[in-house]
């Protein structure tokens, strides 16, 4: 038990790095097209 939840956490964690790292890389690809379109 006390492993499952540890990796139930562990999942969560990495779902939310893996948020963060797309939104960064929407903005990241916004402000390129921005800068190229200009």
């Amino acid at each position: 038990m006390i492993n499952g939840s540890a990796a139930i956490g562990i999942n969560n964690q990495i779902n939310m790095e893996c948020k963060v790292i797309i939104k960064l890389s929407k903005l990241i690809i916004f402000y390129t097209f921005v800068i190229c379109s200009t």
